[in-house]
């Protein structure tokens, strides 16, 4: 009687067990005690801390669903974006491409990286037509410039309608 009420009594905290990513690093060309960083999208404070050693590193970070984090290795100017989710998820630097690295184990990075490259180029004409709107000053020419922005922006939203569609 006693293990049943023990058991009856936990079973609604397993709901709130968290999973786990296995984040790994390796071949990383720095020397050994380089601090790695990593920063959940939208903190502005590292959320896990590791120390490289012997090219390689190691995070155990509690996730519960796909999330967007920057990883900064030692005084690294631009930080690389890497979608994280539960699994275990290795980095390794891609060759010839200093500051770049190859992430597998990760289909929501995947995912991610297609839809970056897919709406880029439509962002940044959006924000090239945004820029010739508020500096043209010719009446005729901002409208017609207004209708190819809205256009623009029809696109970039049908682009990211997609993406949710595909990969719910």
């Amino acid at each position: 009687m006693r293990i049943l009420a023990t058991l009856l009594l936990f079973i609604p905290f397993l709901n709130y067990a968290q999973s786990i990513c296995q984040l790994t690093g390796e071949a990383i060309a720095s020397p050994d005690n380089t601090s790695i960083k990593l920063i959940r999208n939208g903190d502005s404070a590292p959320s896990h801390e590791a120390k490289l050693s012997a090219g390689r590193f190691s995070l155990s970070i509690p996730i519960e669903e796909p999330t967007l984090y920057f990883l900064l290795v030692g005084a690294q100017e631009r930080p690389t974006e890497i979608f994280l989710e539960p699994g275990k998820i290795k980095i390794r630097p891609k060759l010839g491409q200093p500051g770049e690295y190859e992430v597998t184990g990760s289909q929501s990075h995947i995912e991610f990286k297609g839809f970056v490259q897919r709406i880029l180029p439509s962002v940044q004409q959006t924000s090239q037509l945004a820029n010739s709107i508020n500096t043209s000053s010719d009446v005729k020419s901002r409208d017609s410039l207004m209708v190819i922005y809205q256009a623009t922006q029809a696109s970039v939203q049908r682009i990211i309608d997609s993406t949710i569609e595909a990969n719910p």
